[in-house]
């Protein structure tokens, strides 16, 4: 095996090289397709892996608002206010002493009217806020980990873009800043805002632009990495560290991987993901031609337009019988 001493991300080789990898991976079934939250960067306008994260220290505001529960009104806080039509459930924790015999009932949203249930869950902390917490899709990480986990619908709210989606009542259009502008307007003018309190938080920007990151559900490719964070872990006692410190901090990486790894980048450069769909019938096959037919049809496939993610060839090693 002979290793080149010159290694080019955008070459032909590598583009062989990479989608042989990702074949090869999705015949292992560690390379997967699925529509689901993901995390979006509206001004590079592509979904984004864990890794491309930073974080920041925001100036923000803690908006109190009534969801009313029959004759009882419920406080809930919120510093996303502009995705309350997007809000499908309220959150309590199980032995919450104040909130918890509301469990099981629904609410109705202020403003919008439309009723959600309430349920349990031991991540809504009591001493957080009002102790009830808005699932809206999707505000954070953990709404996109509630939907999953209890099985809610969700309620698209933001675009691709970064404005409003065309069916959000009063909000059409709007950024983001404009529309929590706007709502918090409305919500004072209908006498619907019970409180609002300063707060500075962290939130999670792409490193590559500062923009903050959303959470959006989109149909993306992915790496199965959180099912080997056991061997992750055991992969630091096999490793030489210089320096030493740097293996507390891989160890803490791989404890703070909350997602699989996304792939696919909707970019116009990097390497074709070597996958094709069927409009007719929904078939997906990944081959390493450059056109398909549906085998269970027979019609002509369309290849995905996406491009992989570039440290997806970028890690990869070069050798001469890889690209095979």
């Amino acid at each position: 095996m002979c290793i080149r001493d010159r290694y080019e991300t955008a070459s032909p080789e590598t583009q062989r090289l990479s989608q042989k990898l990702f074949l090869e991976l999705a015949r292992q079934g560690k390379a997967y397709c699925r529509e689901a939250p993901v995390l979006w960067c509206t001004e590079c306008r592509t979904s984004i892996a864990q890794a491309e994260l930073d974080t920041r220290e925001t100036a923000s505001v803690f908006y109190t608002l009534p969801f009313s529960c029959g004759e009882t009104v419920l406080p809930v806080a919120t510093t996303r206010p502009e995705l309350l039509f997007g809000c499908v459930c309220l959150f309590i924790h199980p032995e919450n002493p104040q909130y918890g015999e509301f469990i099981g009932q629904t609410a109705a949203v202020p403003l919008y009217g439309f009723e959600i249930p309430i349920l349990a869950d031991e991540k809504a902390d009591p001493e957080k806020g009002t102790g009830i917490v808005m699932c809206a899709t999707f505000g954070d990480s953990t709404d996109a980990q509630w939907v999953l986990e209890h099985g809610l619908p969700t309620r698209g709210v933001l675009q691709k873009d970064g404005r409003m989606g065309e069916d959000v009542p009063y909000l059409s259009g709007l950024r983001v800043k404009q529309a929590r502008k706007e709502i918090i307007r409305l919500l004072e003018e209908a006498g619907l805002l019970l409180s609002a309190e300063p707060v500075i938080h962290t939130v999670a920007v792409h490193e590559r632009c500062g923009t903050e990151v959303e959470i959006l559900p989109s149909r993306q490719w992915y790496i199965d990495v959180l099912s080997q964070k056991e061997r992750y872990r055991q992969a630091a006692d096999e490793i030489v560290w210089h320096p030493a410190q740097m293996k507390d901090r891989y160890l803490s990486w791989v404890e703070n991987l909350k997602w699989d790894w996304c792939i696919s980048r909707q970019l116009w450069w990097g390497h074709q993901i070597p996958a094709f769909y069927c409009d007719d019938c929904g078939e997906t096959v990944v081959t390493k031609e450059d056109h398909a037919c549906c085998p269970k049809c027979g019609k002509e496939m369309r290849q995905d337009p996406d491009t992989l993610d570039t440290w997806f060839s970028s890690c990869l090693l070069y050798t001469s019988d890889a690209a095979d």
